[in-house]
């Protein structure tokens, strides 16, 4: 999730937005995860109601990840 039209939204709805459609992947039988860059986890998604429960792949040119993640791209 990272288009910019989808911020208005607001972090609550995104957040369950990405809850429901990972839910929907896991009932599915797949393992499911939210890829997201540093600007949107820290600003667009509740990442500590994410972080834990689902896959977090996180996109952030750095030289360390900022937040806990799965995969660092």
């Amino acid at each position: 999730m990272e288009e910019n039209f989808q911020t208005s939204f607001g972090k609550a709805d995104l957040t369950k937005m990405a809850k429901a459609f990972m839910n929907e992947i896991i009932k599915g039988g797949y393992r499911a995860g939210v890829y997201a860059n540093a600007n949107w986890f820290q600003n667009f998604l509740d990442f500590d109601e994410l972080y834990g429960t689902y896959y977090i792949w996180l996109a952030q040119y750095n030289n360390e990840p900022q937040f806990k993640c799965d995969m660092w791209q």
